[in-house]
């Protein structure tokens, strides 16, 4: 298979999970079920629409933004709070 097909593949299975309303809601409502995940999983599902619009910048820099968010939660950080913040000072 050539590599174009072999993505207009992928494509069309993962369309079907991406566009369907009960799949993303049931995703949605894990993400805001989760600790630290909870505050980005908009930009996760926003990374994930521009991935189909075939916007991949936008989708790469949407996904770095939430990892950061994830991984300074993750260390403390709080929007907000300078006491906790602290922690990520040199």
């Amino acid at each position: 298979m050539t590599k174009k097909l072999i993505e207009q593949k992928i494509f069309e299975r993962l369309c079907d999970v991406a566009f369907s309303h009960q799949v993303r809601s049931r995703y949605v409502w894990l993400g805001l079920q989760t600790p630290h995940f909870k505050e980005y999983s908009h930009l996760y599902e926003s990374a994930i629409f521009s991935y189909y619009k075939r916007e991949y910048p936008a989708a790469v820099a949407l996904l770095l933004m939430a990892l950061e968010g994830v991984v300074l939660s993750m260390a403390g950080w709080q929007l907000g709070n300078p006491i906790g913040n602290r922690v990520l000072r040199a």
